[in-house]
């Protein structure tokens, strides 16, 4: 059974009628961001809970996550059903800004460390 959650409201359940998207499309890859995207029509009871850049998406095949990530774009075409393209969660990185830092890179926690801090 798939899930698709939206700030843990639930869009896609495929044993509830009226908890289904359109078409939901997942593409992961290895050391990517991936990307999920779907369609809500607009009589979904949780169409304006979808809010671009702040809203997480997670998709879950059983209890198992498959993607996390954030809403890139949701826009509603001419008959009213909404189209979200969302982005993985490694792309969080990608906005990050790291100030200059030195770091002493010889010790044994030193990589372990420098991680956390960009994490961070």
């Amino acid at each position: 059974m798939y899930q698709i959650k939206c700030d843990g409201y639930v869009l896609h359940d495929s044993t509830v009628d009226d908890l289904k998207v359109i078409n939901p499309k997942c593409f992961l890859e290895i050391n990517k961001t991936g990307s999920l995207t779907f369609e809500v029509p607009s009589t979904h009871p949780y169409y304006n809970k979808i809010k671009k850049h702040t809203s997480e998406i997670t998709l879950y095949q059983d209890d198992r996550v498959l993607f996390n990530g954030r809403v890139l774009n949701a826009e509603s075409d001419f008959e009213n059903i909404k189209v979200v393209e969302c982005e993985g969660d490694m792309s969080y990185f990608i906005d990050s800004i790291q100030r200059p830092k030195v770091y002493n890179l010889n010790g044994s926690n030193s990589i372990k460390s420098y991680l956390t801090d960009i994490i961070n």
